[in-house]
């Protein structure tokens, strides 16, 4: 992971490649799909690095990006993303914690339009998964959690209200977790969804250590 920011901007290439394709005749287009390989690289190589920077590297400025409100840390950057057939919002991630915010990731969220039958959700959630699973291969979760989107009997539980959300992961990349994750409202027994679908890459790392170890190196870049 050592690279400099004029690395960084190098192994981009053309600004802005993890979140947009660029057509034929120059217009942007957003990007589809999971992260491809490359993408996750990008990000990777983004870890660590203060805002200003991050903008630098994916070709954005300030304007693009808008805070969540109520949630320190998450940026909406306004573009969505399509993955699997469906639009999903794209926030980038950052530590709060030190002098300057750090990016630890990207989220990208799907809230559920309203009148939305719960099967054709969870049958989303399932076709996510699976597509997930050609990418990157089988899940990395720990095999004990009981909330595992791949358990039997867990998209029942979901559609009955009886737990809240279901997940599943897996290590890709270098040092990159991705976590889908199914929300739903808590004891929601309706006949139509109401909940949201997460697709969350962030750095994985053994200790808080490393990670301190992975910001002063981007910060001496």
């Amino acid at each position: 992971m050592k690279k400099t920011l004029p690395k960084i901007l190098l192994t981009l290439g053309i600004a802005g490649t993890l979140l947009l394709t660029v057509t034929g005749c120059g217009q942007k287009q957003p990007a589809q799909g999971f992260l491809s390989d490359s993408e996750i690289q990008t990000l990777e190589s983004l870890y660590g690095h203060n805002q200003q920077a991050v903008l630098d590297g994916l070709g954005l400025s300030e304007n693009d990006m808008k805070q969540v409100e109520n949630i320190p840390g998450f940026f909406d950057i306004g573009t969505p993303r399509d993955i699997a057939g469906k639009a999903f919002d794209q926030l980038l991630m950052y530590d709060i914690t030190f002098d300057e915010n750090v990016l630890y990731g990207e989220n990208f969220n799907f809230f559920v339009p309203e009148g939305t039958k719960q099967d054709e959700m969870f049958q989303f959630a399932v076709d996510l998964m699976e597509e997930a699973q050609e990418q990157y291969g089988e899940p990395s979760t720990y095999p004990g959690l009981d909330n595992r989107l791949t358990v039997d009997g867990v998209i029942d539980a979901l559609k009955n209200g009886e737990i809240p959300e279901a997940v599943e992961q897996w290590n890709v990349g270098e040092n990159t977790l991705l976590v889908i994750r199914v929300q739903t409202a808590e004891n929601a027994q309706t006949e139509t969804a109401i909940g949201r679908i997460q697709v969350e890459y962030r750095v994985e790392l053994s200790d808080r250590e490393e990670w301190n170890a992975i910001i002063e190196e981007a910060a001496g870049a």
